[in-house]
């Protein structure tokens, strides 16, 4: 049997009463070639036993031998693929149906893309909201800037992904999306971006959006001084360069400080975080 054409990477950690909603969102897309490869950092509820169910489905469990974190978590998958394309998925937000069509096609029909990418929808769990996150095309200035890429809903060639980056840096516990972002763009790759929402994100009180927003900021810092970015960048060439939207959500005043506002302590790089 020919290898498929992508492979949906998703790192899970004690998400065993949300798997099963998450991967039947991607298996019922069957008009594409598609496996689901799923990397359990050592889960301590039913997950392992849960993913076994799949396995004549198309979804393949690889299990971490001790916890590595979500950075290496997303590197042992990629090494675990087989396709061509790199879809990289969460494992508490759904895809729409037309996701894995539309990157597909895209890949096929550009094949100069490097890394592809959609906007998303916000789902708050709790009280049932659903609204679209702002959505930017790529401009490489305004990355160095902010991450306005939403790492839910991207794609990249796994080529690609050998060839112009080292991995993801197992010393991000947050923020191993900006990274590679940074990384890929250093060197060359072509971005290209739809404007469809085709993830929708649960924010939940376990989210690792809420858990770690305290320590976002010193792993912001950490990918600014590594890739020899200004610890605080211009707030006036953002908005030069974003779409009002985009520049209002980073200005906003949940988000500002951490964007703007002074550079977090070293100290700050401590913990571990769940997916």
């Amino acid at each position: 049997m020919p290898p498929p054409y992508l492979s949906v990477v998703m790192p899970t950690y004690n998400r065993a009463d949300l798997l099963p909603e998450i991967l039947e969102s991607y298996l019922v897309q069957r008009d594409v070639s598609a496996e689901i490869v799923v990397v359990d950092d050592q889960s301590t509820d039913t997950t392992v036993a849960l993913l076994e169910q799949y396995a004549d489905q198309g979804v393949r469990c690889v299990t971490n031998t001790r916890r590595k974190g979500v950075a290496t978590a997303r590197d042992v998958g990629v090494e675990q693929a087989r396709g061509e394309v790199i879809v990289v998925a969460d494992s508490d937000d759904p895809s729409y149906p037309t996701r894995l069509r539309l990157i597909q096609d895209h890949f096929q029909g550009h094949p100069d893309t490097d890394v592809f990418y959609t906007n998303f929808d916000l789902w708050f769990f709790e009280t049932g909201e659903v609204r679209p996150r702002f959505f930017q095309p790529f401009n490489r200035e305004l990355l160095t800037i902010v991450n306005f890429i939403p790492n839910a809903s991207s794609a990249y060639r796994r080529a690609s992904f050998k060839r112009l980056t080292d991995g993801y840096d197992p010393q991000f516990e947050i923020g191993e999306d900006y990274d590679l972002w940074l990384t890929f763009a250093e060197r060359g790759a072509i971005f290209r971006a739809d404007p469809s929402s085709q993830v929708r994100v649960r924010m939940h009180a376990q989210s690792v959006r809420s858990l770690q927003r305290d320590r976002h900021k010193g792993f912001l810092t950490l990918n600014r001084v590594k890739h020899h970015l200004p610890l605080t960048p211009s707030v006036k060439r953002l908005k030069e360069l974003a779409e009002p939207e985009v520049a209002a959500f980073f200005t906003s005043p949940e988000k500002s400080d951490l964007w703007f506002g002074p550079p977090a302590a070293p100290q700050d790089l401590t913990g571990t975080n769940d997916r």
